[in-house]
């Protein structure tokens, strides 16, 4: 008489059966760390956007920190004019500072890789308030500087960690970005406009975004505010393409951020994309 077959499965039916699991088990663990990794790139660059929006929007309310230790004064004149110079607040007070004023802020990106702690730096810059007399009407006049006691850029600049997993990889300016890549643009009030009797005109203030030309992400905060001294009136002004920011992050993509263009020098703009940054 036949017996019957025992129940369960044999060691080769269990074995195939743990491979295949186990395969599937890959394959699903891969696609769900696939679609976190990409959930978490794409909330870091909303995050990193919204904190260069604020940065922006501080400047065009002129909101700028306050430095209780430093005094600001016009010196020089002659052929060369006026420049600005900082040294030690008085005793008593940091002073009233009439010959100087806050006049916009600088960011200063850095390089930063997935996993880093890395930072971008905001530098405070004035400029003189008058001309001769009558009020500055362009950068030049204003001779623009950064906000520091001597070369100590490090101790009075804020420093903004990056959101987690970014990798920044370029940033560059117009359309097409076939400039020379740069490593910080400024955000500056314009400067009023005087009549020919004069008094302000009205409706004169706003502000201008300034790539800051020759500038990398891999120089020191002394170069840096080296380029900016030399901001003028021949200086690159609210670029028709704004300001075009590349990172990479998550799984083959890269979101671009563009600061300013589409008729506005505040505006953020940010697009993720598949693929690595071009």
């Amino acid at each position: 008489m036949g017996g019957k077959r025992p129940q369960g499965y044999t060691i080769v039916e269990a074995m195939i059966f743990l491979a295949v699991t186990s395969v599937m088990f890959v394959l699903i663990a891969g696609s769900f760390s696939g679609q976190t990794s990409k959930a978490e790139f794409t909330s870091s660059v909303r995050q990193l956007d919204s904190q260069l929006q604020d940065t922006m929007n501080d400047i065009a309310s002129g909101y700028y920190p306050v430095f209780n230790d430093i005094r600001c004064r016009a010196v020089g004149g002659g052929p060369s004019g006026q420049q600005v110079q900082f040294d030690n607040a008085p005793t008593g007070g940091q002073g009233t500072n009439q010959a100087c004023t806050y006049i916009g802020r600088v960011i200063k990106f850095t390089p930063v890789t997935v996993g880093s702690s890395s930072a971008y730096r905001i530098m405070s810059v004035a400029g003189l308030r008058t001309n001769g007399g009558a009020p500055v009407q362009n950068m030049t006049q204003a001779s623009p500087r950064v906000v520091a006691l001597g070369n100590q850029y490090d101790n009075y600049s804020d420093t903004i960690q990056y959101p987690p997993g970014l990798e920044l990889k370029w940033i560059c300016y117009t359309n097409g970005c076939n400039d020379p890549e740069i490593g910080a643009f400024g955000v500056f009030s314009t400067f009023a406009n005087v009549s020919s009797t004069g008094g302000l005109q009205s409706g004169s203030t706003g502000v201008d975004l300034y790539p800051i030309t020759g500038s990398s992400i891999t120089e020191d905060l002394d170069a840096t505010a080296g380029n900016i001294h030399n901001l003028n009136t021949t200086s690159v002004k609210n670029p028709a393409g704004g300001i075009t920011m590349c990172f990479e992050g998550g799984r083959n993509q890269h979101a671009l951020i563009k600061i300013g263009g589409r008729g506005s020098n505040t505006s953020t703009f940010t697009e993720i994309i598949g693929g690595n940054c071009p």
